[in-house]
C-alpha cells in the first residue's frame, strides 16, 4: 500500500480527496496536514511515497515548504505533486512548477480518480 501525505488546509476537502483515492485504482494510506507546521511534524515521524501539496496554506506557501524539504537530506528526494485551486485559471493539468531548479507536476482542484491515477504515472 502506498503512503500519501496530503497537505490541504481546507478540512472540507479531505473527504473529497479520500473519495478520489477510493474511486481510483490506487490503494493508498492517506495522512493529512493542514499547514507547514503539520507537514514538518508528520515528516519527522513518518515517511511517505508521495506528497500532494497545496500551494496556498495559512502559514507558508507550498513552494516554500518544498524548498525546506529539498534542503533536508531526509526529504530531499521526496516525490511531490502540487494540487491547488489557484491553478484552475493558471494553466493545464500536468504543467510543471519550478522550485529551486527542480520541476514538479501540478494539478488543479478538484482531484478526481483519473487524476489520482495520472499522479502515480508521472511521479
Amino acid at each position: 500500500m502506498i503512503k500519501v501525505l496530503i497537505v490541504e488546509d481546507d478540512s472540507n476537502q479531505h473527504p473529497l480527496l479520500e473519495k478520489a483515492f477510493a474511486d481510483s485504482r490506487i490503494e493508498a494510506e492517506l495522512s493529512f496536514a493542514e499547514d507547514a507546521a503539520g507537514v514538518f511534524k508528520i515528516l519527522g515521524i513518518q515517511e511517505f511515497d508521495l506528497i500532494i501539496m497545496d500551494l496556498i496554506l495559512p502559514d507558508m506557501n507550498g513552494g516554500e515548504i518544498v524548498k525546506k524539504l529539498q534542503s533536508d537530506p531526509k526529504t530531499a528526494a521526496a516525490r511531490i505533486v502540487f494540487l491547488s485551486g489557484a491553478l484552475t485559471a493558471a494553466g493545464e493539468d500536468g504543467e510543471k512548477i519550478n522550485v529551486s531548479g527542480r520541476w514538479y507536476a501540478s494539478y488543479a482542484k478538484p482531484l478526481t480518480p483519473e487524476k489520482v491515477n495520472i499522479l502515480f504515472q508521472e511521479t
